[in-house]
């Protein structure tokens, strides 16, 4: 009896190249059932800088509204630009003062950065202030999101972005009244404003203090209605994990030999 030996020989070279990283660089925190991660970012997810990611390292100070306001240091998971803490109450946040930058040359001038965080488990606890200097407060009324900066619990006239999945992003002007948008793919808002205030800190002089304050979209956000948060997140971090091979490629060119004896 003759027997087919089908033997494939393939060669092929692999161009993998990471997406391109952001320049512009916020500070997130994303509350799961289980944990919270913070991450440096143009917005949640997205691929960050090496330098950047060490920024979790040397934050001053941070606090956790689920561990009573208590001050904790992170750490960077094992595969780099994020850190993790666990968490039980699902709300997380963190305050960052990131350090003098000299933007003179852009018309900007010298000033202070300053970095606010937070994320929540459910869309209730969005609606309150936690206690950051600025914040930013999310009401969900159906399928509208309202949203209000605020300083120490006060509406603060700023600018803010929208993030939704697969979007371009949008600015808009917060004044006095609550900003009203759709809730559908709404992943994350951030805020900014400025504070005419001059100083020094470790050694360096500013003229201003730019602060920007983001929060993510509660967990319970992307749960279809009735589903159970915790199975559905289980769910979705094995597909994120699964994927992330196939987002870090961006092409694969190569040879295939098939050779067939007998």
């Amino acid at each position: 009896m003759n027997t087919n030996h089908l033997k494939i020989v393939a060669t092929a070279l692999v161009v993998a190249s990471l997406s391109s990283t952001s320049l512009a660089h916020f500070l997130y925190a994303t509350a799961t059932p289980t944990q919270g991660v913070f991450e440096f970012a143009e917005s949640p997810g997205d691929d960050q800088l090496d330098d950047l990611a060490g920024k979790l390292e040397v934050t001053k100070f941070m606090h956790f509204p689920d561990l009573g306001m208590k001050s904790t240091a992170l750490k960077l998971a094992s595969l780099g630009h994020v850190s993790t803490v666990p968490i039980q109450k699902g709300i997380i946040a963190a305050d960052l003062v990131y350090g003098i930058l000299d933007r003179s040359e852009a018309g900007r001038g010298v000033f202070r950065l300053e970095y606010f965080a937070k994320g929540t488990q459910t869309w209730k606890q969005a609606e309150s202030p936690i206690g950051q200097q600025y914040e930013i407060l999310l009401k969900k009324v159906d399928s509208r999101i309202l949203i209000t900066p605020v300083v120490a619990g006060k509406p603060i006239p700023s600018d803010v972005i929208i993030y939704r999945r697969g979007q371009a992003d949008e600015t808009l002007k917060f004044t006095s009244q609550p900003l009203e948008i759709a809730a559908k793919d709404l992943t994350a808002v951030r805020a900014t404003h400025a504070i005419e205030k001059s100083g020094e800190l470790e050694g360096k002089k500013y003229d201003l203090i730019r602060q920007y304050a983001t929060i993510t979209t509660p967990a319970e956000a992307d749960v279809p209605a009735g589903g159970d948060i915790n199975a559905w997140y289980l769910l979705k971090e094995a597909h994120d994990a699964r994927e992330s091979l196939q987002d870090a490629i961006a092409s694969v060119a190569g040879q295939i030999t098939v050779e067939s004896k007998g």
